[in-house]
């Protein structure tokens, strides 16, 4: 018996886990904010190691401003047209989805600059 219990209980545990964690590739949203910061870091950490002039510390940081706007662009885009898909009963279940996952995340990442985008 003993044999059967344990299997079943650490395969019990293991699902709990995997259920209990974000699908993967899902991120909770950036604050415009958050994504600020990230890009300066990022323009900072190249700038000491590769010792970058004040001029390509400049072109770098536009760089990555026009680059995470087009991903943002992206992202809606792909919302769009994944809504177009779904009726509209599975959209709205879709964002209540989305939203319960924003606060989660909002909850667990409020103090690192994540929540809800402001634009």
């Amino acid at each position: 018996m003993k044999k059967i219990l344990i299997p079943a209980a650490l395969l019990t545990l293991v699902t709990a886990c995997a259920n209990a964690a974000p699908p993967k590739g899902e991120h909770p949203p950036m604050s415009p904010e958050h994504a600020e910061r990230m890009i300066e870091h990022r323009v900072e950490r190249m700038a000491l190691k590769l010792d970058l002039s004040d001029a390509q510390q400049t072109q770098i940081k536009a760089i990555y401003d026009e680059q995470h706007g087009k991903m943002r662009k992206l992202h809606d885009e792909t919302q769009t047209r994944v809504d177009a898909v779904l009726s509209p009963e599975q959209r709205e279940r879709h964002e209540q989805l989305r939203q319960e996952r924003m606060e989660k995340f909002k909850d667990k990442f409020k103090d690192k600059g994540f929540g809800p985008r402001h634009d």
